[in-house]
């Protein structure tokens, strides 16, 4: 049935104000806002927010649903892939009780994220928008070989086997991993991996689809040498002031995945292998001060929080966002806006307007005064239906964590 919400208080990002609104919801689209609170309609089914605050739904544009870090009961070598298919879904659908509506996927084993795509748009099930890269692309014996479904490759021509397969199979991303990082042992997180050609094999073939390719890149040497070969999206990131100018230049985003070092009180009750705990905390004072030059110089930042479980990590990220030195308006922007404009649907989803799709959150207070209401919305509406939790139910923690 047809929605109507009203006696509600939108929040303009743009205009960094409030309207007393209602909206008209048919077919998982906004037909109409109204600038009334006490519009009736017997039509539509009626939800009287009373004054509630609404923002567009958040996005999470680093995510691996189905990645378990840490993994106590080391589900990841033992668990069979139903099994697997069931975790990465719980953990998706518990990030849209969250507020999370759309996901990007930036590689998953087994082609769980595209069932778990195909069945969210069919409705089957009510879950995020899901925007997947498939199987990542590392180098042999590279950042994330022999995880998540990972490609190994050598050379461009196997590199474009992959992004070939990649694509047939319905990525909506290429991810590749051109540097070293935290979770491989024995790399340093400075190594760069992919080759020039390699990767200039990648964006071209990403490009003649209209794709853009994401590069797992903390190397400084890497970002550059990814930013020049035409990569537009750069995860992590250790920036110095010429990957900063390569960005603005490139127009390319940025995901850093901030939570990553900045958490410490998290990254050391994590239960990581200390080798990781060691690795994210080397490059904490550069990582800050790289996202720092890179917000002040106004480069696209997008929020990605690279954990799980969503529903707990994507605010991370929001609130080490808001730490590392972004205004409040901007951090929402960065969960909202700038990732549909990154994943190429910005013309329908990221804000609350007529003719986008009806992805909402209702919240006690006005983000923009409290970051942190954001994490706890009273209502989500995905495609303009309500989420209706069931009671009683374990939580993510209790079945796969405690």
């Amino acid at each position: 049935m047809d929605t109507l919400i009203k006696n509600c208080q939108l929040v303009n990002l743009k205009n960094e104000s409030c309207e007393k609104v209602s909206i008209f919801v048919v077919d998982g689209k906004i037909e109409k806002i109204e600038n009334s609170q006490t519009i009736n309609s017997d039509d539509f089914l009626t939800i009287d927010l009373n004054g509630k605050y609404i923002l567009p739904g958040l996005w999470d544009v680093h995510t691996h649903i189905g990645d378990l870090i840490p993994d106590p009961d080391n589900l990841l070598e033992t668990e069979t892939l139903p099994e697997y298919t069931i975790r990465a879904g719980k953990n998706a659908i518990d990030g849209l009780k969250k507020g999370i509506t759309s996901l990007r996927i930036v590689g998953e084993d087994g082609d769980v994220c595209l069932a778990w795509k195909k069945m969210f748009k069919k409705k089957g099930f009510l879950g995020p928008n899901i925007y997947t890269a498939r199987r990542a692309i590392s180098a042999t014996g590279g950042h994330g070989h022999g995880t998540l479904g990972a490609y190994e490759i050598d050379g461009p021509y196997e590199m474009r086997k992959a992004v070939r397969e990649n694509i047939s199979k319905g990525a909506d991303l290429i991810k590749i991993m051109v540097s070293g990082g935290i979770m491989t042992e024995n790399e340093g997180m400075q190594d760069s991996q992919l080759t020039d050609d390699e990767i200039i094999a990648a964006v071209e073939l990403s490009s003649n689809k209209g794709l853009i390719v994401a590069a797992h890149a903390w190397s400084t040497e890497g970002i550059k040498k990814a930013l020049k070969c035409g990569v537009r999206s750069i995860e992590h990131g250790l920036l110095d002031d010429e990957c900063v100018d390569l960005m603005l230049e490139k127009n390319a985003f940025y995901v850093p995945t901030i939570c990553q070092t900045q958490a410490t009180d998290k990254i050391l009750e994590s239960g990581l292998p200390q080798f990781m705990v060691d690795k994210a905390l080397s490059v904490k004072e550069i990582h800050l001060e790289g996202f720092k030059k890179a917000y002040k110089a106004g480069v696209k930042i997008a929020c990605g929080s690279d954990s799980s479980p969503l529903k707990d990590f994507t605010h991370l990220e929001l609130k080490h966002l808001k730490i590392a030195g972004m205004s409040t308006v901007d951090t929402l922007k960065s969960g909202t806006v700038i990732p549909a404009e990154l994943c190429g649907v910005s013309n329908e989803y990221g804000k609350i307007e007529e003719n986008y799709v009806a992805d909402i959150i209702v919240l006690n207070e006005n983000p923009l005064n409290n970051l942190e209401t954001v994490f706890d919305p009273l209502m989500v509406f995905k495609n303009g239906i309500q989420f209706n939790e069931q009671q009683g139910l374990s939580s993510f923690e209790d079945i796969y964590l405690n």
